[in-house]
């Protein structure tokens, strides 16, 4: 019988060894790469979506940069109407009339630094039109337009607000947002592969909030005054960046009671000081980050009741005492007793940080039986001091050693070099060296952009042993300080314009 040759080709095929190797190799080989799709996309697919998400929200910021570009067109335009349209995959485009804020304050504060007055100038809800994505939500306000990333990622700014100070003038033009047709405050469209259209009109002329005539507020602002600028926004930590790189001379913080609330204060500094010697001065915000010599004007006018009787006046950095601080600073002045030479008055300047002692002192002429009056220019180039033997022996503070506090100024000086006992330097010099240092070292103490006030330390206005309480001394006395400022505003316009948006949308 023979064989079945179908059946048996059949058989021998199967029965071949290298035949199954060769199909067992096919499904391995296959195996392998429906292993490997699967590892790609459980690995990959959120790279995918990563890049899927990042593309849009690159997208939205250059939509929004094209935003920012047209709104401020309509803003400061009566009739333009401007129309932008961007692509949103997955998101919400929204108008949030409420949940931005911006208040203006004028404070008037005394030299020890308590409030005497405030004066709210401007408050008003900004508004925000924000894109609200997955990942990442873009917002438009005030002219500027913001970054925010969800669960604490921040914010950031991508392009800057209508804000601009330039240590003289700020200049705020407010840009409100509204919806025209809000809702409890906002209203919002969800989109899905869609192509949302912003449109946005002026609803008028800018109006001017300040200065204001009728109300009595003018430029230039007064001296010891702040101008805080409140901002309550969803990008506070931007704004706060924003400020504190753009603004010099200001320090940008956040409201410790609110997260949301940034607040910067533009001082009108004291670049003029004149008054009684008992009301003290300042020497906040004095200019102390370039070469230029701070004080422009420091003097004393004193005058006595009795030309007979002899005093003295001390002024010191507040407070004293048993808080006295450190580095201290003493001007001292005395018209010499009756035993001494009755045609000169003592000038001592006494600088000490811990156990550093540095004096300078002199005399300028006083005919004590005939003047009623010392009048001591402190910036006399005239006028000299000794640094006096009881002092430390070396002036660490003088002089170009780096690793000491010297002031940096020596070019504006008469003469700025070391200096050792017996040496002599002019009043000017003394006493722009050490005003300087004082305001220096006190603003890199952690008082930023302050300065130490001087007070009245201790006076004696009546002869030693033989006092007449009812005759004081002094008080027609005064003082004048003017210095260079870091932080001067002298001028403050607010305008404020609405634009009025409307949300629509088509399929993409």
């Amino acid at each position: 019988m023979t064989d079945n040759v179908i059946g048996s080709g059949n058989m021998r095929i199967f029965d071949s060894e290298e035949a199954v190797s060769e199909v067992f190799g096919y499904i391995i080989i296959l195996g392998i790469l429906i292993a490997a799709l699967g590892v790609i996309l459980i690995y990959e697919s959120p790279s995918i979506q990563d890049t899927k998400d990042s593309g849009q929200m690159s997208q939205n910021e250059q939509a929004f940069t094209v935003l920012d570009s047209r709104l401020s067109k309509a803003r400061f335009s009566t009739s333009i109407f401007q129309e932008v349209p961007f692509k949103v995959t997955d998101g919400t485009v929204k108008v949030d009339d409420t949940s931005s804020k911006i208040t203006v304050t004028d404070i008037e504060e005394d030299l020890s630094g308590n409030i005497i007055s405030t004066t709210q100038l401007y408050s008003e809800n900004l508004g925000t039109l924000k894109s609200i994505g997955k990942d990442v939500e873009i917002g438009y306000e005030d002219g500027g337009v913001w970054e925010l990333y969800p669960n604490g990622g921040g914010s950031i700014m991508i392009s800057p607000p209508d804000f601009n100070y330039n240590g003289i003038t700020l200049t705020l033009p407010v840009t409100l947002i509204r919806s025209d047709n809000t809702l409890n405050g906002y209203s919002s469209a969800g989109y899905s592969n869609s192509i949302a259209v912003i449109d946005a009109e002026s609803t008028g002329i800018s109006t001017i909030k300040y200065p204001n005539a009728d109300k009595g507020w003018a430029n230039p602002i007064a001296t010891g005054h702040y101008i805080e600028v409140k901002i309550t926004s969803d990008y506070a930590n931007a704004w706060k960046s924003y400020f504190n790189e753009r603004v010099e001379g200001a320090e940008a913080t956040i409201d410790p009671g609110n997260p949301r609330t940034v607040i910067i204060r533009l001082s009108s500094g004291w670049p003029l000081q004149t008054g009684l010697y008992s009301d003290g001065f300042t020497t906040s915000y004095m200019e102390t980050t370039d070469t230029n010599i701070p004080l422009d004007e420091f003097m004393f006018d004193l005058f006595t009741v009795n030309p007979g009787n002899d005093f003295w006046l001390t002024y010191g950095v507040k407070p004293q005492g048993v808080t006295t601080p450190d580095p201290q600073l003493l001007i001292y002045m005395c018209r010499h007793l009756g035993n001494q030479n009755k045609d000169l008055a003592d000038i001592r300047i006494q600088y000490q940080k811990g156990s550093q002692i540095e004096i300078f002192e002199g005399t300028v002429p006083f005919h004590r039986k005939v003047d009623n009056e010392i009048y001591i220019d402190m910036l006399s180039h005239d006028e000299t001091l000794t640094y006096r033997a009881d002092s430390s022996p070396k002036a660490i503070t003088w002089g170009s050693d780096p690793s000491n506090p010297d002031p940096g100024i020596a070019a504006g000086l008469d003469n700025g070099a070391e200096v050792s006992i017996g040496d002599t330097r002019t009043l000017y010099d003394v006493s722009q060296h050490y005003m300087w240092l004082m305001a220096y070292e006190d603003q890199n103490n952690g008082n930023l952009y302050n300065g130490p006030q001087y007070v009245v330390y201790s006076t004696h206005d009546y002869s030693p042993g033989n006092p007449h309480p009812n005759k004081k001394d002094l008080e027609d006395s005064k003082f004048t300080l003017k210095y260079k400022s870091k932080q001067d505003i002298k001028y403050l316009y607010i305008t404020e314009g609405t634009l009025k948006i409307s949300l629509g949308g088509k399929s993409a």
